[in-house]
C-alpha cells in the first residue's frame, strides 16, 4: 500500500521551502534580429511573455494487434508563433526597431530582402527569476525572427488615457535552457 502522508502539513511544509514561481517572475533580457540589437533598456517595456513549450513526439509502433507508444523526435509548438506583449513608448522606438528587423527581412520598397534561414546569432533570451529578481533558469530561443508587428490601437472617442500595447510575434528554430 503505498504512503498517502499528503496532508496539509506536508503541502506547508514544501512550500515554505520551495515557495511558488510568481506570475511576474519573467524578463526579456536581450534580443539580437538580424541587425536589431535590444537590451534590458529597451525590454523593459516587456509587458508579458511566456516560457515556450517543448514536445516529445509520439510514435505509435503496431506489433501483432497492439500499438506500442514510444518516444520520438522533439517539436517547439510555440516555434512558428511566440508571442510578446509590450507597452508602447511615446515615441513608439521599440515597436520601429521590431519593423525595421521585419523591413531587414522583406522590403516592399525594394522587393528584396534577407530572407535566409536566421543564423545561431539571431537570439532571443528570457530569464524566470526568483522573487529577488535573480535570474534562476535562462531561455536562448535560437534563430528567431520577426514574423509579425502587431496593431496601435487608439480610442479616440473614448479613450481614458490607457497605455497602447502592441503584440510581437516570433519564429524560432529551437531553445536551450540554462540554470544560472
Amino acid at each position: 500500500m503505498s504512503d498517502t502522508n499528503q496532508t496539509i502539513q506536508k503541502f506547508y511544509t514544501k512550500a515554505i521551502s520551495q515557495d511558488f514561481a510568481r506570475d511576474i517572475n519573467f524578463r526579456l533580457l536581450s534580443l539580437s534580429l538580424g541587425g536589431v540589437t535590444l537590451g534590458e533598456d529597451d525590454l523593459v517595456y516587456a509587458r508579458s511573455g511566456r516560457v515556450p513549450a517543448r514536445e516529445i513526439v509520439k510514435v505509435d509502433v503496431p506489433y501483432s494487434g497492439l500499438t506500442f507508444k514510444v518516444p520520438g523526435t522533439v517539436v517547439y509548438p510555440d516555434a512558428d508563433g511566440y508571442e510578446i506583449e509590450f507597452y508602447c513608448d511615446e515615441a513608439s522606438s521599440l515597436r520601429k526597431m521590431f519593423e525595421a528587423a521585419s523591413r531587414r527581412i522583406f522590403d516592399e520598397q525594394t522587393t528584396t530582402g534577407n530572407y535566409d534561414t536566421p543564423d545561431r546569432d539571431n537570439v532571443l533570451t528570457i530569464g524566470q527569476l526568483d522573487k529577488d529578481l535573480n535570474v534562476i533558469s535562462k531561455y536562448e530561443l535560437i534563430g528567431a525572427w520577426v514574423q509579425k508587428v502587431g496593431e496601435l490601437e487608439y480610442q479616440l472617442a473614448e479613450g481614458s488615457g490607457e497605455v497602447v500595447n502592441f503584440k510581437v510575434t516570433l519564429s524560432f528554430q529551437y531553445f536551450n535552457e540554462s540554470a544560472t
